[in-house]
């Protein structure tokens, strides 16, 4: 098994090179090849969609982001005691095609090691990818789309996530500490222009904790 450094070094590489290819060759191509079979794509305005066909649909239906450039830059990388799974989060920036202005949103994605050592996208949240109104294709089956029920159906890992965290930041004798460590610790060593947008990126895209 590699060290937490080697691990969390191998998944910001991934994370960084599914940035690239996103930039490059569009969000639906890009998670096409990147997505678990078995992936979930929380996106603005949508149910939680569950399936890499239905991901890849879902991201093929939406107008905007066949006009938009878009890359993230990941601010914080974090990984499993055993190597296995990993998380990142960070700034998403969205450009027009035709305009030289920005949108600044957020992202959080959760990666799956495979055996020989590949990370593959287990599940992608975005926040301000889009302004429109989001598009379901009729190729996605109902029964892929989660329950409204957040504690039921595809969502309740999800939940169930999240009221651990709730559990663990209530637990805590320095809650607001906690929630600092948690949602600002140190990004990873940038230069140059990378410096400025992370400072941006954090004046915009960061969670409010007062």
């Amino acid at each position: 098994m590699n060290s937490p450094k080697a691990a969390r070094e191998s998944l910001l590489k991934a994370d960084r090179a599914l940035s690239s290819d996103v930039a490059q060759k569009g969000m639906t191509a890009a998670f096409e090849a990147a997505a678990a079979q078995d992936a979930f794509f929380l996106y603005d305005g949508a149910p939680i969609i569950a399936g890499h066909d239905n991901v890849v649909a879902l991201l093929a239906a939406q107008p905007e982001l066949k006009v938009n450039r878009m890359q993230w830059l990941p601010l914080v990388v974090t990984v499993s005691a055993d190597g296995m799974v990993g998380a990142t989060w960070g700034a998403v920036i969205v450009r027009p095609s035709q305009s030289d202005s920005a949108r600044f949103g957020k992202y959080i994605s959760t990666w799956r090691r495979s055996p020989n050592g590949e990370w593959k996208l287990a599940a992608f949240v975005e926040m301000g990818l889009s302004d429109q109104k989001v598009v379901i294709p009729d190729s996605v089956p109902k029964s892929f789309i989660s329950s409204k029920d957040p504690s039921s159906g595809m969502g309740a890992p999800f939940a169930k996530a999240d009221l651990e965290f709730s559990r663990m930041a209530g637990a805590s004798s320095d809650r607001r500490r906690y929630m600092q460590e948690c949602l600002n610790p140190q990004p990873p060593k940038q230069s140059g222009r990378g410096i400025q947008f992370i400072r941006k990126a954090r004046r915009r895209a960061t969670w409010d904790l007062r």
